[in-house]
């Protein structure tokens, strides 16, 4: 079955979207709805070809809670679909798919739609820092990277893990000092120039903190 890629990001756009329209950043809400709604209609209808990977499933499942919908009742009328025993299908003794990404964004989509994370998900995430944080395959074998620990200190947070927990306090001191002369991260070198997507993320684990 093909993959949507796209999807993800259509399913990114909306949880962003969503935020801008509850932060009071002066967005046109009638605007804003209309490109959610438009962007959802889309989602619903590719869920079942996008939800290939646990980290897919779990970007469905924020978008689907940001919207109101019913994440265990997704899709247009006839196609729903039930995104948390679909996401149950990646899960494997304490993980969730192959990737750190995968893990986090399934542990971040079952808090969102309160459901229980497995706390073997999060005993396995946390035994799985490396000397610093953490890496995207999820291992402690090679090096840690900005964007792996952010992810997973949001993750390990919406799960119910406290913020003194010495894995996320360990992963956070590493994660700051990973900031370039600009205050932002790049997500290879400490000293790199500024990337988007790792900043943001990094900004997303300080608020999580």
């Amino acid at each position: 079955m093909t993959a949507f890629p796209i999807t993800g990001f259509k399913a990114d756009a909306v949880s962003a979207l969503v935020a801008a329209r509850k932060g009071g950043t002066g967005v046109s809400k009638s605007k804003t709805n209309a490109q959610i709604n438009e962007l959802m209609a889309d989602i619903e209808k590719d869920a079942p070809n996008y939800g290939v990977t646990a980290g897919a499933v779990g970007k469905l499942l924020l978008a689907a809670v940001a919207d109101g919908e019913r994440p265990r009742c997704f899709g247009p009328a006839g196609e729903k679909v039930d995104l948390v025993a679909m996401l149950g299908q990646y899960y494997e003794d304490g993980r969730y798919g192959s990737t750190s990404f995968d893990q986090a964004l399934a542990m971040l989509g079952l808090a969102a739609a309160h459901e229980k994370v497995p706390s073997s998900a999060i005993k396995l995430t946390k035994n799985r820092r490396n000397k610093h944080g953490w890496n995207f395959a999820l291992t402690t074998s090679t090096g840690d990277d900005v964007e792996s620990t952010a992810l997973i200190i949001q993750a390990l947070r919406a799960a119910g893990v406290k913020k003194s927990d010495s894995s996320i306090k360990n992963g956070f001191k590493w994660m700051r000092y990973q900031r370039n002369q600009q205050e932002g991260y790049n997500p290879d070198a400490a000293a790199g120039e500024t990337n988007s997507n790792a900043t943001a993320l990094a900004i997303q684990a300080y608020d999580a903190i």
